[in-house]
């Protein structure tokens, strides 16, 4: 009986280990066979991605670059400060520009053009026509503000637009300072009570909008600024982008990329 226990027992073993060994090599083969079915996944997936890009429109491909960014500038200065002539060429790139900074969501937009010849009716209509083209309608809830409306705080959603010269900056400074001197002469103020919190709060042309967060400079020469207003370049982050006949819709995410990777802003 023993020996017979035995070898029942040896038997058994036997079969169990086969069967296990069986049941590994079954394992082993299905964690080969996964594993090749996830590599041609990832290359199918690789291949419908490139087709998606392939065929997306370049606005798209912008809009899904822009929100992977950590952050986008809310208060954008388009400074116009090239030296060829203002032409429908140079209102139509303004307007492009325009419609980029709408897109990534910004809710103010100023402006600076040095001399001032760019007239806010004439830029109106041309980017009406350029957001039909880009966006596939007209209505964008951009609302283009004289000069005297800058005052007035708009509480209506949508897009703020602007418009400064560089004789807007100049004029409101020394308006500001005569009438800090002005309230001195009068007894209302004390020269030690005149700090620069105070007269940027007297600074009229500021009025009730935001920082600048991001200026995007086009000029012949990145280091000028064309007499541009101080309290724009305070805490803003200037970007040169180069020429203006130049700026396409890929340079304006290059800004932004430059933008989203600045720590904290310093300006120039």
């Amino acid at each position: 009986r023993q020996s017979t226990w035995g070898d029942h027992f040896g038997s058994i073993a036997m079969v169990v280990y086969s069967i296990v060994h069986r049941v590994l090599l079954l394992v082993v083969q299905l964690c080969v066979y996964l594993r090749r079915l996830r590599d041609e996944c990832l290359k199918y997936i690789e291949y419908l991605f490139a087709w998606k890009v392939r065929y997306v429109s370049d606005r798209q491909a912008f809009a899904l670059s822009a929100m992977q960014l950590k952050k986008t500038p809310k208060h954008i200065c388009l400074s116009i400060c090239d030296s060829s002539s203002y032409c429908t060429d140079t209102l139509q790139a303004i307007a492009r520009l325009m419609c980029y900074s709408i897109q990534i969501g910004a809710t103010y937009l100023t402006i600076f053009v040095p001399d001032g010849h760019i007239k806010p009716a004439d830029l109106q209509q041309v980017f009406d026509d350029q957001s039909l083209e880009y966006f596939g309608k007209r209505d964008m809830k951009v609302q283009f503000m004289s000069s005297s409306s800058l005052l007035a705080k708009c509480n209506e959603s949508g897009t703020l637009v602007r418009f400064l010269s560089k004789v807007d900056g100049a004029e409101n400074i020394i308006s500001t300072v005569k009438e800090l001197c002005h309230a001195v002469s009068r007894q209302e103020l004390t020269v030690a009570q005149i700090t620069p919190t105070l007269f940027e709060q007297r600074l009229t042309c500021r009025g009730s909008w935001p920082e600048v967060d991001m200026v995007y400079h086009t000029s012949d020469d990145a280091l000028h600024m064309y007499n541009i207003p101080p309290y724009i370049l305070r805490s803003a982050e200037i970007i040169h982008a180069g020429s203006l006949r130049d700026s396409s819709l890929w340079t304006f995410y290059r800004s932004l990329q430059r933008y989203a990777g600045t720590q904290q802003r310093w300006g120039i």
